[in-house]
């Protein structure tokens, strides 16, 4: 009888077969952690700022003002068709007194 089941039962999947990924956990939480409410005017504030918008074109001009905000930014998105404007050229003008595409141009 044994035998009956083991032929008849159905295979079991082997340790090569393909597995589903494995969930990330999510971050454990202790009960010291604070969250902090807060409001949209001063979120919009932080990010205005942190986005080196306010105040307009604060940082100066030329390549060491274009330097600083790659800096801040971490990153801008360039654009090799200038429609409306160039992507970048828009982002910096927004930010860099008397900004100049040559300067990203060099």
């Amino acid at each position: 009888m044994s035998a009956l089941r083991s032929s008849s039962a159905s295979p079991r999947p082997s340790s090569a077969s393909p597995r589903a990924p494995a969930r990330a956990k999510p971050p454990r939480t202790t009960a010291h952690q604070v969250v902090r409410e807060v409001s949209a005017d001063a979120a919009r504030r932080f990010l205005v700022t942190r986005h080196l918008l306010a105040p307009p074109r604060s940082q100066e001009a030329g390549l060491d003002g274009v330097r600083s905000v790659f800096r801040q930014l971490g990153s801008v998105q360039f654009d090799p068709l200038g429609v409306a404007g160039r992507n970048h050229d828009l982002v910096l003008h927004a930010r860099v007194r008397d900004y100049d595409p040559i300067w990203t141009d060099e």
